[in-house]
C-alpha cells in the first residue's frame, strides 16, 4: 500500500495547528451573525459555526464539495447552512452588503497572485468585515516552518507557484497596508499563521 507523506504530515501536524486556528477565527465571530466562508472546502468552518450564527453559507469552486457538503447538511436537518458553487472572485449571486462577516481561511495563498485583488474585493462588496487567516510570512526558521513549505510543494507546481507569489508579496502584510480599518492581528500555530480582521472604510 503506497504511503501517502502528504496526508501524513498534515494530519499529525497541520491539522491540529489548523484547529487552533479555527478556534481564534471562529472567536471573532458574533452571535447572530450571518456568515460567508469563501473557498470553504469540506465546510468544517460552516459546520463549526452553525449553532453560534443566524445563517451561515459557503461557496467553493469544487462541485463535487459543495455536493458532499449539502448532503452532509440535509443528513444533520440543519436549517441555517448552505452551500453553493462558485469562483471566490465572483460573487454575483449574493447581494453587496449580504453577510455581516466573511472569512478567507488559508485561501489566499492559494489563488494566483494576479487574481487576489479581485477575490477581496468581491468579498468587500457582499460582507461588512473580513477574517481571514493565512500563512505568516516569512515562515519561522523552526521544524512547523519547514513543514508547512514542504506541505505546499507536495501540493503541486501551480499551488506551489502561488505560494511562493504569496509569500514574495508579503503574505497577509500587504492588507494591513491597504485602504481599510485593521480591527485585530495575531499570530497562531506556532508561528506559522497570521490570524487578521479588516473592516472596510463607510464612504459619506
Amino acid at each position: 500500500m503506497a504511503v501517502n507523506i502528504q496526508h501524513i504530515l498534515y494530519s499529525a501536524v497541520i491539522d491540529p495547528l489548523l484547529s487552533n486556528l479555527r478556534k481564534g477565527m471562529h472567536e471573532r465571530i458574533k452571535a447572530g451573525s450571518d456568515v460567508l466562508d469563501i473557498a470553504c472546502g469540506t465546510g468544517r468552518s460552516c459546520f463549526d459555526l452553525a449553532s453560534k450564527c443566524k445563517q451561515v453559507t459557503g461557496i467553493d469552486n469544487s462541485a463535487k464539495l459543495v455536493a458532499a457538503n449539502n448532503d452532509k447538511v440535509r443528513k444533520l436537518g440543519l436549517e441555517n447552512v448552505n452551500f453553493y458553487v462558485a469562483e471566490a472572485g465572483s460573487l454575483e449571486i449574493f447581494q453587496s452588503n449580504q453577510f455581516s462577516t466573511g472569512l478567507l481561511s488559508m485561501a489566499i495563498h492559494q489563488f494566483p497572485y494576479e487574481a487576489v485583488d479581485s477575490i477581496l474585493n468581491e468579498a468587500f462588496r457582499v460582507s461588512n468585515r473580513l477574517i481571514i487567516a493565512d500563512y505568516q510570512i516569512p515562515l519561522p526558521a523552526t521544524i512547523y516552518g519547514a513543514l508547512a513549505r514542504m506541505m505546499e510543494w507536495l501540493a503541486g507546481k501551480q499551488h506551489y507557484e502561488n505560494f511562493k507569489a504569496y509569500s514574495g508579496n508579503g503574505g497577509l502584510q500587504r492588507l494591513m497596508n491597504s485602504d481599510c480599518i485593521l480591527n485585530h492581528v495575531e499570530i497562531l500555530g506556532n508561528g506559522i499563521f497570521t490570524l487578521i480582521e479588516i473592516e472596510k472604510i463607510s464612504k459619506p
